[in-house]
Order: structure tokens, then sequence, then C-alpha cells
């Protein structure tokens, strides 16, 4: 290894050590400032995020006005900075769910869950688990915490972060709260989902991010995007129906977690085609959500980044905003 790469791979050591540390100090900090208090810090941060990050800016006022031309720009810019208002005051929520679950049950509930009989259903009658999908809209982690405090094994397909000691803290958290993060990729992960299936536990996907797995082509808000294929797959090799699982955060403060009937999976007998038709479907479903709550969706991801093979460069119907070094 050359002096070059061994000065590099100090560096990135020391930066990870000093996101790891500040991570652990942030995680403390967050914990010791009462919930109302934390959830105004947070908004002021995402809002004050909206004006110091012109890239991420960019990327949600392009997607944005691909999503709903049919708005203004005042409007598309008022959705864009509160998406980080949301963010921020979900950020601080993670750190205080032993008080937001102490809620639960009274008059003054901090959630409110709506069809929780639909689990309840699937998991008495049919005795082998159930699966659902969601997006990365208002606060997906205590909602899956949320499904677990109603009586819920729950398990999630989560990706990996590049620093094993961010990974643990963040799993941690997960199990201490009632649901097992599951590593995606590879035969390990297909025996423990299918281990979860002989448990009678839920199974929770998220399909709405632009990744590096084998995906299909489905229409989210109109325009072609890449969506994980694997979630119909496993549904139909499973032979289950999905439910659709969002939440959202009302005007005066209330968090929602609404699991809705199952989506009938299509059973034409031809795979690749169900595949297809089932993660429209399911595309549909998480859009028709997001018109509700629009300013609660992660709109800085480039989640038209990917392109249909053929489709000529210059039709790009979100391009890549400018880094902010290039203006």
């Amino acid at each position: 290894m050359g002096k070059k790469a061994k000065k590099s791979k100090s560096l990135q050591k020391v930066k990870n050590n000093i996101i790891f540390y500040a991570a652990r100090a942030t995680m403390f900090i967050a914990k010791s400032i009462p919930l109302n208090i934390g959830l105004k810090i947070g908004a002021a941060i995402g809002g004050a995020a909206w004006h110091l990050l012109p890239y991420e800016r960019n990327c949600a006022m392009v997607h944005l006005k691909l999503a709903f031309p049919e708005k203004s720009d005042k409007e598309l810019l008022a959705i864009g900075k509160e998406s980080l208002r949301s963010l921020g005051r979900g950020f601080f929520e993670i750190f205080h769910f032993d008080d937001i679950f102490a809620t639960l049950g009274r008059a003054d509930s901090y959630i409110e869950v709506i069809g929780i009989e639909h689990f309840e259903n699937a998991v008495k009658n049919e005795g082998t688990g159930a699966m659902a999908f969601t997006g990365h809209i208002g606060n997906w982690e205590l909602m899956v915490a949320t499904v677990s405090k109603c009586g819920f094994k729950c398990n999630t397909v989560v990706r990996n972060l590049y620093d094993p000691r961010l990974d643990k803290l963040l799993n941690d958290h997960r199990l201490k709260n009632g649901y097992v993060p599951m590593t995606r990729g590879g035969d390990e992960l297909v025996a423990d989902i299918a281990n979860v299936f002989a448990k009678n536990e839920l199974l929770g996907l998220l399909i709405d991010q632009d990744t590096r797995v084998r995906s299909v082509f489905a229409n989210f808000f109109g325009v072609p995007a890449k969506t994980p294929s694997g979630v119909a797959y496993l549904a139909l090799m499973a032979q289950k129906d999905i439910h659709p699982c969002f939440n959202y955060r009302r005007p005066d403060g209330k968090f929602v977690v609404h699991i809705h009937p199952p989506l009938i999976r299509p059973q034409s007998g031809d795979m690749k085609a169900d595949i297809q038709k089932y993660t429209e479907m399911m595309n549909e479903s998480l859009c028709d959500h997001i018109r509700l709550h629009p300013d609660q969706w992660v709109w800085m991801h480039r989640r038209w980044k990917t392109r249909p093979e053929g489709e000529p460069k210059d039709k790009h119907p979100a391009p890549r905003p400018r880094k902010p070094y290039k203006y």
C-alpha cells in the first residue's frame, strides 16, 4: 500500500471516529432535552438546513415539480422546507420512544393507530405471519416500533451502515423497542425471512428508493422509477397479500399509524408480469399516501435517478442539479 493510500485510509478512520463520537454525543443531548422542546429544535434545524444545503434543496425542488406540476413554486417551496422540518422532528422523537409509548392507551396518547385489526386478522387467521410495505415518509422507525408495542413481533430489512459502530448504535435501539433489523442480501436473509413466517411474525419492507437491488421500472407519480422488485417476488412466492402501512403527523401534532387492508396480489400465472403489476400497485398506493401528506416524504432523494435502458439522456425527467461548488 502506497503512502497516499495509507494517508487516505488514516484520514477516513479519523473522520469515522469523529462522526461516531459526535453521534453518541448527539444521542445523549437529544435524550436530555424534553420532547416538546426537542420537536421545536428539530423543526428549526430542519428549516435552517433547507437554506444551508443548496444541493439537497435543489434536488427536492426538481422532484416536487415533477410530482406536482399543478402546484406553484411558492407551494412547492413550502412543502420542501416542511419536509426537512418533519425530518428534524422525527430525529428527536427517535430518542424519546419511552416517553412516547408511555402514553399509549391514554386519552392524550401521542400516537393513534388505525387498522391494527388487519394485522390481527392476518396473524390469527393464517398463522403464517404477514407482510407490510411502506416508504420513507413521516417517522418510519417510530411506526415500526408502534406496531411492535401493539403486540406484534416486527422484522425489518435494513442496509448496513458504513461504520459497524453506528450500525450497532441504531440496531441496539431497534431491538430495545421490539423490532428486529435484518441485513438484506444473501442466503442468510432468505432463511431469516422464512423463519419470520414460520414464527407467525410480521415482515416490513421499504420500496421507495433507487438502490442497487434487483428492480423493475414502475410508475412513481406517473413517471417510471427504478423500484425494488424483491418485495413483490417475495409476496408472490409466499402467497401473501401485502399490507400498505403508512404514518403521518397531523396538524395537531398527533402521530398516526395507518395499516390498510392487504393489496390483493395478481395471480395470472406469469411470474414476471405479476411482479411488475404488483410493484406498480404498491407504488400507486404509496403515491396516494404521499399526495395526502407531501410535506412528510424525503424529496431530496433522487427517486428517478436511474433511467430505463435506451432512454435519451436529454429526456431525463429529473436531472441531477449541479453541485454547489460548480456554480
